[in-house]
């Protein structure tokens, strides 16, 4: 039992980096650029559009919140629906763009809490490690 906590508290942490979106076409019908060489990061998104007939389309993307100081590099915005806002308002110290329905980082790094594909590794070598030791002193 104290073998399967480890793992689970384990892969909690390694499933943390959550990896970035490559291109704007990953966002669908999301209208924000990033500048070259990063990639997007999405927080909890819930983005309604209204169709022909008026009804109200929703769609949910879940991913790590931007975090202060680690993932906003750099962030320019076509903004949602065409309209006009207030950078100041809604952008944070971070350079995240922040609105009622939506926060999109632009990242250099390939995850969002920059992690890297090395850190998940031997992260994953690590549990594996102390899962080992842990089964051989008993």
């Amino acid at each position: 039992l104290s073998e399967l906590a480890i793992l689970l508290i384990s892969l909690h942490a390694v499933t943390e980096a959550i990896q970035c979106l490559n291109t704007s076409d990953d966002l669908y019908y999301f209208p924000v650029e990033c500048p070259p060489q990063t990639r997007f990061c999405l927080n909890v998104a819930r983005i309604e559009r209204r169709v022909a007939d008026s009804a109200v389309h929703g769609i949910l993307i879940e991913s790590k919140e931007c975090d202060d100081h680690q993932i906003c590099q750099h962030m320019r915005v076509s903004p949602l629906f065409n309209h006009k806002i207030n950078s100041e308002h809604h952008f944070n110290q971070t350079g995240c763009v922040v609105t009622p329905h939506l926060r999109v980082c632009c990242c250099t790094g390939d995850y969002c809490n920059q992690a890297t594909v090395s850190t998940v590794v031997h992260s994953a070598l690590l549990v594996t490690i102390i899962l080992l030791l842990h089964h051989v002193s008993f």
